[in-house]
């Protein structure tokens, strides 16, 4: 006991010294496979120096070994110990062994890795297709023609997909959105809801995002979503319908309304395509081309700070 309160006195002087002068060390603590347990050893050196004499092993946390600081203290004939700590891990925890033969060894520090904050990005299109077309006309109908197996291939053809892009894929983004590459990868992708139309992304780090809403009959939508210390929240969004498949190209003018036109047919067609029926309803008609030719024009009717930055 007489050995230990001595080394505990000598220890506190290690206490004071830098916490990187324990970061050489940590390989000699190892967390075992329960998740709850170390093990810490004396280096190879050491261990032969002291071998068959008493080591004394004490882990705590903060800069100096007090009342309140132990984690953890022992003392054996042995060059390796394992232990739990007496608290959760919220700090890092340093860890010195000294014996009989040797001097003090700064075995290591286990650290205590903060999760780093994260937060939401969301916002909610207000022009989606309605919970109602979805669930009550087009998949009854799907079901109806073409059997229940079809109904999600038919529901896929109006979804509104939120990408979350960081910033080293804006490039293949904008490529992807005036149709000049096919895609770009997201770190996070998910369906606007039919129900209300709104979309979340969950545990976001802080940093600087683009949100993409692209859908099959609109022209993609782009904008800017810097995460800083808050939640954000990109409002409501109308998206404007009318840049359709097979002319996708950022901008809704002649070719879409053309594309739009010769297809005015009903679920009921093999041929049917969701992207051209703009008004959804389950028709392509005139009703269709009607909105798309409201709405002509390129991407800069969007106005967002990412379009005009990077268009």
């Amino acid at each position: 006991m007489k050995r230990l309160i001595a080394l505990l006195a000598g220890l506190a002087v290690v206490g004071s010294m830098s916490m990187t002068s324990f970061a050489a060390f940590s390989d000699e603590i190892a967390l075992n496979e329960d998740g709850v347990t170390y093990t810490a050893a004396l280096s190879d050196e050491a261990a032969t120096a002291n071998a068959g004499k008493q080591t004394t092993i004490v882990a705590y946390k903060g800069d100096t070994i007090e009342v309140g600081s132990i984690q953890y203290i022992d003392q054996a004939a042995a060059d390796s110990f394992t232990f739990q700590l007496m608290d959760e891990l919220t700090e890092n925890v340093k860890v010195v062994m000294g014996g009989e033969a040797i001097d003090k060894q700064e075995v290591g520090t286990i650290f205590f890795e903060k999760e780093a904050d994260t937060f939401t990005v969301s916002g909610s299109v207000a022009n989606a297709p309605a919970q109602e077309f979805i669930t009550d006309e087009l998949s009854a109908l799907a079901e109806e023609i073409y059997g229940a197996e079809a109904v999600a291939d038919y529901v896929a053809q109006y979804e509104i997909t939120a990408s979350l892009v960081a910033e080293d894929e804006f490039e293949n983004l904008i490529l992807t959105t005036i149709g000049e590459a096919e895609e770009f990868a997201a770190v996070a992708t998910t369906t606007v809801s039919f129900e209300d139309g709104t979309f979340t992304f969950e545990g976001v780090e802080p940093g600087t995002y683009a949100v993409a809403l692209t859908a099959n009959g609109a022209m993609t939508w782009v904008d800017y979503a810097i995460v800083e210390d808050a939640d954000v929240d990109l409002g409501a969004i109308d998206l404007y319908y009318g840049d359709v498949v097979g002319a996708k190209d950022a901008m809704i003018d002649a070719s879409d309304v053309t594309l739009v036109a010769g297809n005015m047919i009903d679920i009921e067609s093999e041929e049917f395509v969701g992207a051209y029926d703009v008004n959804p309803d389950c028709m392509i008609d005139a009703s269709d081309v009607t909105i798309v030719v409201s709405n002509m024009g390129d991407i800069y009717a969007y106005d967002t700070d990412f379009i005009n930055d990077n268009f």
